[in-house]
């Protein structure tokens, strides 16, 4: 058995250095049982969420991934900080999104919503000042004939901010902030406001300053509040692949992620020697690279542009990068009769990994692709749409049969956890009550195929 000593050194050391430990030292059986605890994602969540298991089932089925200094510190650890954010990436599928908002929710995290922020505001102090950015937003999801904003829909507050801002935008309105008042006879009136000398980032916006919806939240861990972000790759009703957030980032040390069944890291080798290449990229934001790249070498990485890059075509298991393949975690937590089924999924996701490719040149990532997501991604056989034509066994989602098979309360499962995946009623349900108010999430979401999970 391994004893908390080594176990704690074990944690601070990087990937590679952790298993070559056991390896020089093959007779320990108490090296290995260390290491084994080290990549273990469950060790890595449960600091922080509860239940980790049922969150790492979701992102399994969804494809959702997790990247950012959060991910870099699973393979380097130091690499994170107390505030960094938890920066969640799923696909932007309307069931993919709203799973992971039910199995965080679930973990442990509590979400930051604007529409909340203006009603209670206005309730405490009758005034709430806001952005056109939040009011957009929350306008865009009520309208027409599909969605009337009724005040039974919305509540009356938010259905009569709708209903005033709609009017401020017909006649041209474009202030960047707006002042909202509720008099005492229950009237809103929206005005311009002066500009506000500070506010925070309500939209997620990439290295190359594309905006996507982000839903922002919080969770209470023995160490404090830490930041935690759902970003939804969806860009005026298109997906946008979790792996092409990474691929598209400013510097290779953050190019990593942890999946719900792997992990890996395009420059791992590089970043393990806390250095990383900064990349060129049209559009790039200079002031948002040189703010990464500042925080970054307070910790001790180093930059430099791109030289003498291979010719050949990079993947994520080649010299350079690094690949985890932790699939086989769920065994304890599911029936013999599953095992198949896992498997299935197993072949088909690593299967998806083996197709993902990218050169480099002139000091780019070029032709980034992934076969799998070339092929699928573009289905429009929908579980809504073509439901009796998809085989029973795509309908099945992992994390349900996790949560079928807790049997009583544990620290890495709950029983509560349901996919959406087939029930046609949630867009009725909380969690679209929650994109809806959330002031930074625009509808557009489709529905969900089979393949939503490829990378």
């Amino acid at each position: 058995m391994e004893t908390p000593r080594l176990l704690d050194i074990m944690k601070r050391l990087s990937l590679t250095a952790a298993r070559a430990m056991p390896r020089s030292f093959p007779e320990s059986v108490e090296l290995e049982e260390s290491y084994n605890k080290r990549i273990n994602p469950v060790e890595f969540f449960s600091k922080t969420f509860n239940y980790p298991v049922t969150l790492l089932s979701a992102m399994f089925d969804t494809g959702c991934i997790l990247s950012g200094s959060r991910a870099l510190d699973f393979f380097i650890p130091g690499s994170a900080q107390p505030d960094s954010d938890w920066d969640f990436y799923v696909p932007g599928y309307a069931e993919s999104v709203v799973d992971m908002i039910s199995a965080l929710t679930f973990c442990g995290v509590t979400w930051d919503l604007e529409g909340d922020r203006i009603k209670e505001e206005l309730m405490a102090n009758g005034s709430a000042i806001t952005s056109n950015e939040v009011l957009t937003a929350l306008s865009s999801w009520y309208g027409g004939v599909s969605h009337p904003a009724t005040p039974r829909r919305v509540g009356t507050a938010l259905h009569d901010i709708v209903l005033k801002f709609r009017h401020l935008k017909a006649q041209g309105v474009k202030e960047r902030h707006f002042i909202i008042k509720r008099h005492a006879t229950g009237v809103i009136d929206i005005a311009a406001a002066d500009p506000v000398s500070h506010e925070n980032k309500l939209s997620y916006e990439d290295f190359l300053g594309r905006r996507f919806g982000i839903l922002q939240g919080s969770i209470s861990t023995a160490d404090g509040n830490e930041t935690v972000q759902l970003i939804i790759g969806s860009q005026y009703g298109s997906i946008k692949s979790c792996m092409s957030f990474i691929s598209n980032s400013y510097a290779s040390h953050v190019q990593c992620f942890m999946s719900g069944w792997c992990a890996s890291h395009m420059y791992y080798r590089q970043a393990n020697n806390r250095h990383a290449f900064t990349w060129k990229a049209k559009g790039q934001s200079f002031a948002k690279v040189q703010n990464a790249i500042a925080k970054y070498e307070k910790r001790g990485f180093e930059f430099s542009e791109p030289k003498n890059l291979s010719a050949g075509t990079r993947t994520l298991d080649d010299g350079e990068s690094l690949f985890i393949d932790y699939g086989d975690l769920y065994r304890p937590y599911l029936r013999e009769c599953d095992y198949e089924f896992l498997d299935e999924c197993l072949y088909e996701r690593r299967q998806n990994i083996q197709g993902i490719s990218w050169r480099e040149s002139d000091g780019r990532i070029l032709d980034f692709r992934s076969s799998w997501e070339n092929c699928f991604r573009a289905s429009r056989h929908t579980f809504v749409s073509a439901g009796p034509d998809i085989p029973k066994k795509r309908w099945r989602r992992l994390s349900n049969a996790v949560a079928i098979n807790t049997q009583r309360p544990n620290a890495n499962t709950i029983r509560g956890f349901r996919s959406v995946v087939g029930w046609r009623a949630y867009k009725r349900g909380w969690q679209m009550r929650l994109l809806k108010e959330s002031g930074t999430v625009f509808p557009g979401l489709r529905d969900a195929t089979p393949w939503s999970w490829v990378l």
